[in-house]
């Protein structure tokens, strides 16, 4: 990708030079290179070297030789060597591109950004459908590509699947843990606030240009926030609500205040955590709360679980993302958000938050109020919990 003109497109391996915000190069450490036949572990010398069909450990490439035989196999004796080492080949790392932004905060001074994009999409001849952004709990560079190249990520394999580019950064604990917006006082609410609208401006100011720069589209992302993440999307999402169409927070324990300014465009919200995450209950809180302001939102806890992820959400958080852009696909000339809410206001399907059931219909009115969740179609539902007949 091109950033500010430049691309920083790197593989980990080896050294590399990045660009900073404002152009500045930097050179990263270098990483050792990836085993090789001269780091593996050294074998005995094979004692009948003249064996017709074997290979060469550097090319890999069959050398007839003649049919001599060494006094073992003279005799019918089998020879005890063992034989050498072949190199493994290893498949090419995943091109990545990375942007650093500078926040100025003391907490997070800058952004650094990992980007995969879609195979075969260029900037000269884009083909990806759309920006899946990843905030996950990491800091380390190592571990923020890793992420992006991990094949059996059910993130990775979603974006994968429908055509999205990826993009995830680091992350940094800017607030109180464990207490939400209403559990601070004033001046530490204060505090808090003036810090994160910093680094939101900085990320959005990253994400315009790296969505520039590989012509990628500048609104509609999908985001996923998952422990810290969460917190750190959550915050996000309601300071640049327009910049997203769809997000899911997993396993927060704290969460900023809500918002909803009508005349922009608000978010189809997913909040999820588990029964036994000490986060559990602000979710809860969160929920009614977003509920009362007309945001669009589905809760969902998660029986049996702790602060961790599990496959029913993963699950659950395609299924949503999916429904996400259904609901895009609908739009005429009302927001997605509007006609979420069109969906849950007559929703058919109501899930009970403790038990996990969903229930049709009139049936729903054996729910207790305050544990009722509005399920906006069947395959949500199905995903949410178990559909009583």
């Amino acid at each position: 990708m091109a950033l500010t003109g430049l691309a920083s497109i790197f593989w980990l391996f080896p050294a590399h030079a990045e660009m900073t915000a404002f152009g500045e190069r930097v050179n990263s450490n270098s990483v050792p290179d990836s085993p090789t036949s001269s780091n593996l572990p050294a074998f005995p010398a094979v004692s009948a070297p003249h064996d017709p069909y074997a290979i060469t450990p550097k090319t890999g490439e069959f050398k007839p030789s003649s049919f001599d035989l060494t006094s073992s196999q003279k005799n019918n004796k089998p020879s005890s060597a063992k034989p050498k080492a072949t190199p493994v080949p290893t498949p090419p790392l995943v091109p990545l591109i990375d942007l650093r932004v500078k926040t100025y905060q003391a907490a997070q001074p800058e952004i650094h950004f990992f980007l995969r994009l879609p195979e075969g999409h260029a900037p000269e001849k884009p083909t990806a459908k759309g920006v899946l952004a990843f905030c996950t709990w990491e800091r380390a560079d190592k571990s923020l590509a890793a992420s992006l190249r991990n094949e059996n990520s059910p993130i990775v394999k979603y974006a994968k699947r429908h055509g999205l580019a990826l993009l995830t950064w680091n992350t940094a604990i800017l607030w109180k843990t464990g207490l939400s917006y209403n559990q601070l006082n004033v001046p530490e609410l204060r505090k808090e606030d003036l810090i994160f609208d910093e680094v939101a401006r900085a990320w959005a100011g990253g994400v315009k240009r790296i969505c520039r720069d590989e012509h990628l589209p500048e609104s509609g992302i999908l985001l996923y926030g998952i422990s810290a993440g969460a917190h750190w999307s959550q915050r996000l999402a309601v300071r640049m609500p327009n910049l997203f169409l769809a997000v899911h927070i997993h396993v927060a324990n704290s969460y900023d205040r809500p918002t909803c300014n009508y005349n922009a465009q608000i978010p189809l919200w997913l909040v999820s955590s588990g029964d036994l995450d000490r986060g559990r209950n602000n979710a809860v809180a969160f929920y009614h709360s977003s509920q009362a302001l007309g945001i669009p939102m589905i809760l969902k806890i998660a029986n049996g679980l702790g602060h961790a992820d599990c496959p029913e959400i993963d699950e659950l958080r395609n299924v949503f993302f999916d429904y996400a852009a259904g609901v895009s696909a609908r739009c005429d000339k009302r927001k997605p958000s509007e006609l979420m809410l069109e969906d849950l206001n007559n929703a058919k399907l109501t899930g009970d938050l403790l038990t996990q059931l969903v229930y049709r219909g009139p049936s729903s009115s054996k729910i207790p109020q305050e544990q009722r969740v509005p399920l906006p179609d069947e395959n949500v539902a199905k995903a949410w919990g178990y559909i009583r007949k």
